[in-house]
């Protein structure tokens, strides 16, 4: 198993905020950041997550909260990798619905929820 360089928790952090678009103050002032930390764990399964981990490490992104053009190329590339594109779409859901959210993919196509499931979710969550 490849090396973290920095705390995990540091790097979830980032990759949040970098999926989300919320910068990594608004990430922090959730109080969720390891909740979900721990919930993308052990949904998504130790290995698994520290692997998507390693690979966001990679990038060596500077600033989250200010992408080079550069580095949303290379965030891009991660967030339409057959290996972390639905793992990507389940922590986005975590973040703006609050809930771990099973999307899965049929036919090999990715089925994005319709507003209304969406909706529904966000009923069920409040």
């Amino acid at each position: 198993m490849k090396t973290l360089l920095q705390d995990p928790l540091k790097m979830f952090e980032d990759l949040s905020a970098v999926l989300t678009g919320f910068s990594q103050s608004e990430i922090k002032a959730t109080g969720q950041l390891e909740i979900y930390y721990k919930a993308a764990e052990s949904e998504l399964g130790e290995e698994f997550f520290h692997d998507l981990l390693v690979s966001f490490q990679y990038f060596n992104i500077q600033n989250p909260d200010k992408l080079s053009n550069d580095e949303k190329v290379y965030i891009q590339e991660l967030i339409d990798s057959e290996i972390y594109k639905l793992a990507i779409s389940q922590l986005r859901h975590m973040w703006y619905l609050g809930a771990w959210v099973n999307v899965t993919y049929s036919n090999e196509e990715q089925k994005t929820p319709s507003k209304r499931q969406l909706e529904d979710l966000l009923e069920d969550a409040v």
